[in-house]
């Protein structure tokens, strides 16, 4: 039997052990900060295969595609192409922030409203989005695609999706919480969702007029505003240390990532730190296509990754890759295929798990029909 004196005391061994993963544990503290604090990325090339066209593609993804000359909507197997004005137009994208919803349906420019790129003329000053309704998922093959519809307005009228709701006056129209089955209201009238079932067996919505509004009640809600903003703290800009703060400015931000850059370096913006990134033609680099990609003079980028050549550089498609399925033991890593054209010939990106690019010749047909 042990004696008390030696219960609790260690051997030089055991002293030795712990000694030693204390000093790798403070070994790499130090690591890490100087990393936080000096890390630099640089840009790379992304990886040329020759097996990419070997992929059935067989649906659309992604939504707008904004070119020099011209844009695109395309969903499914559905593609649109037209012609904003190029300099005032955006992409609605804070929906997703605001409704949970990743698919870009609504844009804008100086002229009026684009819903799935079919065009609304209109003062654009007073476009707002009232309500959100969630659709169904439907599957065609492995594919499962959003249903989900807006009701929006403008000085010329309020739309649900593309179909304009009749008598509806767009100056006071309001979205209304309340027990009853009315959801809307006007000036005039009360209006209502009513819920039906299409050919294809999605669920879909219309909204029609079910009542007049009460005299009184139209006096009370006049007052009342038919959207609540949301008000935030704004929090004080922060520079990155070193930088040249007349020259520094936002180039794009996606997925809890900002692109920034001043008359020196490009900068990435996330989990509250700036990390600069070399390798890009400072003064030329901007935003294109999607906010996933840049160009300056001399190429295409995807995030920090050298994709293509920029001159005569278009982005034709985005095709719907591989998805991970319902089961959480699915290890499938998530991709989508991007067609470009450029000078040289087209090209098809393959972004997940990697970044990959192939050339597939100075000829090549779109795989999926408009």
């Amino acid at each position: 039997m042990q004696s008390n004196e030696s219960i609790g005391k260690l051997t030089n061994a055991q002293l030795k052990t712990i000694m030693k993963y204390i000093y790798i544990f403070f070994f790499w503290i130090g690591i890490y900060t100087a990393v936080a604090q000096e890390d630099t990325l640089y840009v790379q090339q992304a990886q040329k295969v020759k097996d990419l066209h070997q992929r059935q593609l067989k649906t659309y993804t992604r939504n707008y595609i904004v070119n020099a000359q011209y844009a695109i909507y395309q969903e499914g197997k559905q593609r649109r192409i037209f012609y904003p004005d190029r300099q005032t137009f955006k992409v609605k994208r804070d929906l997703a922030f605001i409704y949970g919803d990743y698919q870009e349906k609504l844009a804008f420019d100086k002229n009026g409203v684009y819903y799935k790129g079919y065009f609304f003329p209109s003062d654009t000053a007073s476009f707002q989005v009232l309500d959100c309704m969630q659709g169904t998922y439907y599957e065609e093959g492995y594919i499962l695609t959003e249903a989900n519809s807006y009701v929006w307005k403008t000085d010329n009228g309020v739309y649900l999706d593309t179909e304009k709701i009749e008598g509806a006056d767009p100056g006071t129209f309001m979205t209304i919480f309340s027990k009853s089955h009315f959801r809307y209201m006007d000036k005039n009238a009360f209006y209502s969702r009513i819920e039906y079932t299409t050919k294809e067996g999605r669920k879909a919505y219309k909204i029609r007029k079910t009542g007049d509004v009460d005299k009184s009640i139209r006096l009370k809600n006049e007052k009342k505003s038919s959207h609540r903003e949301r008000s935030f703290h704004k929090k004080e800009k922060e520079y990155p240390q070193g930088c040249d703060r007349e020259t520094f400015v936002r180039l794009s931000s996606f997925y809890g990532v900002t692109f920034y850059k001043d008359k020196n370096l490009v900068y990435i913006h996330q989990e509250e730190k700036y990390t600069p990134v070399k390798g890009y033609d400072v003064a030329s680099l901007q935003p294109a296509f999607l906010d996933l990609f840049f160009t300056d003079k001399d190429y295409v980028y995807y995030y920090t990754t050298r994709l293509i050549a920029s001159k005569q550089a278009e982005l034709l498609a985005v095709y719907r890759g591989d998805r991970r399925g319902w089961c959480g033991n699915d290890t499938t890593v998530a991709t989508n295929y991007y067609l470009f054209k450029n000078a040289e010939g087209y090209w098809l990106a393959k972004i997940g798990g990697g970044v990959f690019v192939e050339f597939l010749g100075t000829e090549y047909n779109l795989p999926i029909i408009n």
